[in-house]
């Protein structure tokens, strides 16, 4: 009768554990590396807008400019410990007087570019 009882305990074995472990501490990795990337790339998405951020300040520095105080330049600007290189460069056409201008800031790891704006002199 005891042996009855013990060939019919129902239960896993150390093995099924064992398994079941694995294929539980291979997922929480998997989960652990995705968690990784997305805070990579928030941290990317932040440091690029506050680039922009920066590049747009300067556009708009630039777009309330006398025309011909508009030259290439490059400034290097610190804001929240974040050291920016900005560099505006300008080429002028003396057909048309129009002047063309690239914003290009890098810092905080991310380099940001604005194409050609062009302003036209009166």
């Amino acid at each position: 009768m005891l042996k009855n009882l013990l060939n019919n305990e129902k239960g896993f074995s150390i093995a099924e554990i064992m398994i079941a472990m694995l294929i539980m501490s291979i997922g929480l990795l998997a989960l652990a590396q995705v968690q990784t990337d997305s805070m990579r790339s928030n941290l990317l998405a932040r440091q690029r807008t506050n680039s922009m951020l920066v590049a747009q300040t300067y556009i708009e520095e630039v777009l309330n400019m006398d025309y011909d105080d508009i030259n290439t330049n490059t400034i290097i600007k610190t804001i929240d410990n974040i050291i920016y290189n900005i560099a505006i460069s300008v080429s002028k056409d003396p057909t048309f007087e129009i002047k063309n201008i690239t914003v290009n800031v890098k810092g905080d790891g991310q380099t940001v570019r604005f194409e050609t704006i062009s302003i036209k002199g009166i």
